[in-house]
């Protein structure tokens, strides 16, 4: 795999096996628990059916397996959607009769269309279809009860469900990159931005780590799966930016260093990738507060002695101090050096881990980090403060803040939810809700790697669901400690609109207490009982 291959991983173009060369297979395979488990799976003589979004590594795992002969007598179906469907039928059935296993690789989408084919196959073929309709989606869940049967004769596995952020995993997949084969082809190519960055990594374990530590860092704050596809293109681009020889001799004439180090690229905003963007967002160490060291990168352009040393010497350039850029009215530059300064003490400096730590250690919107009781309370006080505010608890109505309001927006006009106003004649009692977590399929093993980093909050009764990931978790943090407005995020107005259609369902007492108030956060308009609330002449007695 040449420089340009490498650059190409972040294009997505040369991490996909239908495309690459046993060589460049071997290069980019990271061993996960799916190499041991699907040669065992079929030498029982099980089919295994491997599905997930396009770049979760389907294809990739088949094709190494089928050339290191792990495969055995399995019939090899690498690709459906190219494949026609009678002959993936016939293939299929043939193999069934001669007792041999299949292992088939297929997106979500052309595995479903296949359902219906199978099925009228009849038989044996007939019979995998069920298997593989009852277990698609059903293999990570919120409830117990809600897991597909354990298969007898198929086993799917869904890519889509497999957590790739995992700081081991990602730490052997950046040393599968630092080959002196993907430096550019240069006779200067370690003075080269990319060619730095590979050597950077290439003699650092503790650099290797960090960046993987920030990318799980990163990646919990996503609400979508991270496919191998995704990743190698985030790795990439944190080496190379994605830039072509003729930047990197530009950069070289140019003699600037900062700007085109590992986390400058992970963090410019610039890269086209989900990670990349989450990266920029929520895992930039430059943000942290750290005020010995930031004095004497702003006055220095280094960190103190008494922090320690640079972890390798491919740091060691000329740097002119921050506060002599500002002194000379460079404002803009002053501040981009000193991030800069701060990304590479972060990556690659004894004093940096302290930065990398206050990254991971500081995000508390992540629901592996709270117990469920935990979890259920910062979940509901964030809820209930998203429309009366924690300086407008103290006088509202003692039965808002005992459990969660049921607010509606009090109009139809055409303006935005945080804009209306809202009222709350109802209220979720808070021993009705509980946190879920995510179950996964036992007899997968440890083929899909640790949960994904979510749960939900139920309401028991009328088994309605709210997802708690950490951008919501972040969300209803913010809410629970501050004041001023704040947009209500649209799955929690879906949330209490069905938690208020299962309300109005239920039997009413006679009277019950309402509030409205001028918009989500707003001032308290009016507060009193709706007389009369189980016959068609119910009517408002306000108290204000």
């Amino acid at each position: 795999m040449s420089y340009e291959r490498l650059r190409g991983l972040y294009l997505g173009l040369t991490s996909n096996a239908d495309l690459t060369t046993d060589h460049e297979r071997h290069v980019l395979h990271v061993p996960t628990k799916l190499d041991e488990l699907v040669p065992r799976w079929l030498a029982e003589g099980k089919d295994v059916t491997l599905t997930g979004n396009p770049g979760d590594g389907k294809s990739h795992l088949a094709r190494r397996l089928v050339g290191k002969k792990l495969t055995g007598a399995a019939e090899v179906i690498l690709d459906l959607s190219a494949t026609p469907t009678p002959t993936v039928l016939g293939r299929w059935g043939a193999a069934v009769a001669e007792g041999r296993p299949t292992l088939l690789c297929a997106n979500e989408g052309p595995l479903k269309a296949l359902l219906p084919e199978l099925r009228a196959a009849g038989g044996a073929l007939a019979r995998r279809g069920l298997s593989l309709a009852a277990q698609l989606n059903r293999l990570t869940v919120s409830r117990p009860e809600e897991l597909a049967a354990r298969p007898e004769e198929l086993l799917l596995v869904d890519l889509a469900d497999r957590d790739l952020l995992d700081a081991n995993l990602i730490r052997r997949a950046l040393q599968h990159l630092c080959l002196p084969e993907h430096l550019p082809p240069h006779a200067r190519a370690d003075e080269l931005s990319s060619g730095r960055n590979l050597r950077l990594f290439m003699e650092s374990d503790v650099a290797r780590d960090r960046l993987a530590r920030l990318l799980v860092a990163a990646g919990a704050r996503l609400r979508r799966h991270v496919t191998f596809r995704q990743l190698w293109g985030a790795l990439a681009y944190t080496i190379t930016a994605g830039k072509p020889m003729s930047a990197l001799l530009a950069e070289l004439r140019g003699g600037e260093a900062l700007g085109s180090l590992p986390l400058d690229h992970l963090t410019s905003g610039e890269g086209q990738l989900e990670l990349l963007d989450a990266a920029r967002r929520w895992a930039d160490p430059a943000t942290v507060a750290a005020p010995a060291l930031d004095e004497a990168l702003w006055l220095d352009g280094r960190p103190p002695r008494a922090d320690g040393d640079w972890l390798t010497d491919r740091t060691t350039f000329k740097i002119e101090s921050p506060a002599r850029l500002w002194a000379a009215g460079h404002h803009a530059e002053a501040l981009r050096r000193m991030a800069s300064l701060k990304r590479i003490v972060a990556l690659a400096h004894e004093a940096g881990e302290a930065l990398i730590s206050a990254v991971v250690e500081g995000d508390q919107s992540v629901p592996s980090r709270f117990g469920d009781e935990a979890l259920l309370q910062r979940a509901l006080t964030g809820l209930r403060r998203l429309f009366v505010s924690p300086r407008d608890e103290v006088g509202a109505p003692g039965w808002l803040v005992t459990g969660l309001p049921l607010w509606c927006g009090h109009s139809y006009q055409d303006e935005p939810a945080e804009e209306r106003p809202h009222v709350a004649v109802a209220v979720i009692a808070a021993d009705t809700l509980r946190v879920l977590r995510p179950v996964q399929a036992p007899w997968l093993g440890e083929a899909l790697g640790r949960p994904p980093e979510v749960a939900w909050l139920e309401h028991a009764p009328s088994r309605v669901t709210l997802r708690l990931d950490a951008q919501l978790l972040d969300v209803l943090g913010r809410a629970a400690d501050s004041d001023g407005p704040m947009p209500v995020p649209e799955p929690v107005q879906r949330f209490l609109a069905r938690l208020s259609g299962w309300e109005e369902a239920q039997p009413r007492a006679a009277e019950s207490p309402f509030v409205v108030i001028e918009r989500p956060r707003g001032a308290l308009m009016s507060d009193g009982l709706v007389l009369d609330a189980t016959t068609s002449e119910a009517r408002y007695a306000a108290r204000r």
